[in-house]
């Protein structure tokens, strides 16, 4: 009776299953010579090292690129009191970097809903470390609408701003792992990711406790990406 020849390892084989060819290898082996049973024992070694890491992602990988959605100020909601500091895109810059618009909205002199929404937008898009530093600083001093604006439907949006993966963002999926992929994120820009969490952190204090639950489970879910590396972050959201 012929030996029927053994099946290629499945895809997605894991470390205990290869214990167990090893374990079956050895006993088919046992009849052998040491050297051919070390030959069968390094080829065996060599297979595990090349099975693929069950891994989760959180954002969309390279197969799906990321697709940031800038958008373009909202110059007709821009009130009269603010024409002159706002309408301008040179004056406009200058007024956030400067930190004139964060000490003004602190007075008092509020920016409209729509341009308070355009900034929470530009946080997760923005390339400009500083513009995105001014933007969340404007935010923290705009606690009624932050409070009002900001819902989990909106954190939701802010995330896939970042790349997030729909699925991987539902609270009512299980953490779904895939093998893992080499440089699953390519040339992704940590640094708007960064800054979109660190602002969930300074606005915390005026958010609803529902969204703020809401902020938790995503972070949470986030830190089950190894690829992550922001995780230590969930320590600015006020608890």
């Amino acid at each position: 009776m012929e030996t029927p020849e053994p099946k290629p390892f499945a895809e997605g084989t894991n470390l205990s299953r290869i214990s167990n060819q090893t374990a079956l290898l050895a006993s088919v082996v046992d009849q052998a010579d040491d050297g051919e049973f070390q030959k069968v024992a390094r080829a065996l070694k060599r297979t595990e090292a090349l099975l693929p890491e069950p891994r989760f992602y959180f954002f969309q990988t390279i197969d799906k690129p990321m697709k940031p959605k800038p958008s373009s100020f909202p110059v007709k909601a821009v009130p009269q009191n603010w024409l002159s500091e706002l309408k301008n895109p040179q004056v406009r810059y200058q007024t956030f970097v400067s930190g004139f618009a964060e000490d003004v909205v602190g007075l008092g002199k509020l920016l409209p809903d729509e341009i308070i929404l355009w900034l929470i937008n530009e946080i997760c898009v923005e390339s400009d470390d500083v513009l995105r530093t001014s933007y969340c600083n404007t935010l923290r001093q705009s606690g009624e609408q932050i409070g009002r604006l900001v819902v989990p439907e909106l954190v939701q949006c802010m995330l896939q701003n970042l790349g997030g993966d729909e699925t991987a963002m539902s609270k009512t999926e299980k953490i779904r792992t895939v093998q893992k992929l080499f440089n699953p994120y390519g040339n992704y820009n940590w640094d708007q990711l960064q800054s979109t969490i660190k602002t969930l952190g300074v606005i915390s204090i005026h958010l609803q406790q529902h969204v703020r639950t809401h902020i938790v489970c995503m972070l949470l879910r986030m830190g089950c990406d190894r690829s992550v590396s922001t995780l230590s972050q969930i320590g600015s959201l006020n608890q």
